[in-house]
């Protein structure tokens, strides 16, 4: 059995990953899977970049922001959460965007996915991030975000599931929809699958094993939507009824095959560029490794980059 450790950017993601190993799927590849929270995507993109970590889930700004700095991996396959599966959450008696004026939102860290996405969002909806309200990182209180929200210390937050649902189930929040639902918005890859620079080199026939029984653990989950989220309910010891809602909200949402969305990817790389988190001449070829990909996605990539 080969150990390893998977990176993850909050307790909540990568989850059917932890489906896998919990159901012997890792196991049966002869893995002997982990999976290691370091909440934030800045900070768990350094672990990358450091070696701490050799693979895992990561969101598609703090990964491009840091291959663009020089960092030590690369993108080799969508994670779960190929659309930007986050949800923004208010206090249930925010009823405008005006009520947001002076009040504090909250991200899992400054720098993250969600701390961008909210950023435009906020924007469109005609707040200054930087002036009319203030954008805190959560960090390791990220788990916290609920109950900050219902003691009102932050206003509202993007959060994933099933967060989202535990939260309408105790009447505190509401769900204002989901970033991938907003049509302002680019199309975005979110979450990607990295892996570390000497890993790659070293042993590319072990990213391809883990990222396989990634793939086939993803779809174990999905084909059995029920076992699932009883496996979400007994882990997180929330009720039944929670889980359930929270899987059959992303159910048919959820990126089954692994394959990258090149063109969200693309415009999730101008995205940035527009920020200036990144240089306008940035590529797909610049943080995408292509042996990871399939046949039709190589030269999917290839039309991209000449188009």
């Amino acid at each position: 059995m080969t150990a390893i450790e998977y990176g993850s950017p909050t307790h909540l993601s990568a989850f059917t990953v932890r489906y896998g190993v919990a159901r012997g799927i890792f196991a049966r590849a002869g893995l002997d899977l982990s999976v290691r929270t370091i909440f934030g995507g800045p900070e768990l993109a350094a672990a990358y970049d450091r070696g701490d970590l050799w693979i895992g889930d990561i969101g598609s700004p703090p990964s491009v922001t840091a291959i663009a700095a020089g960092a030590r991996f690369r993108i080799v396959a969508s994670g779960e959460k190929r659309p930007a599966l986050m949800y923004l959450t208010l206090h249930q008696e925010i009823e405008a965007w005006s009520e947001l004026r002076g009040r504090r939102l909250g991200a899992l860290t400054i720098g993250s996915c969600g701390y961008w996405f909210l950023r435009e969002i906020l924007t469109h909806h005609g707040l200054d991030p930087d002036r009319d309200v203030e954008i805190v990182g959560l960090g390791p209180r990220y788990p916290e975000a609920i109950e900050l929200i219902e003691r009102r210390e932050i206003e509202g937050a993007l959060l994933v599931e099933p967060s989202v649902s535990i939260g309408e189930d105790a009447g505190v929040l509401r769900n204002w929809g989901s970033v991938a639902d907003r049509d302002y918005l680019p199309r975005l890859q979110w979450s990607v699958q990295v892996a570390g620079l000497d890993a790659i080199e070293r042993d590319p026939e072990l990213v391809q094993r883990v990222l396989d029984s990634v793939k086939t653990a993803t779809q174990a989950a999905y084909a059995d939507p029920d076992d699932y989220a009883a496996f979400l309910a007994d882990h997180l010891q929330i009720a039944a009824r929670i889980a359930q809602r929270a899987v059959a909200r992303e159910r048919d949402a959820v990126c089954l095959d692994g394959e990258l969305d090149l063109v969200g990817l693309r415009e999730l790389i101008e995205l940035q560029a527009k920020l200036a988190a990144v240089p306008s001449s940035l590529d797909l070829e610049d943080v995408v490794d292509l042996r990871f990909m399939h046949e039709r996605r190589r030269a999917a990539l290839a039309r991209a980059s000449t188009s």
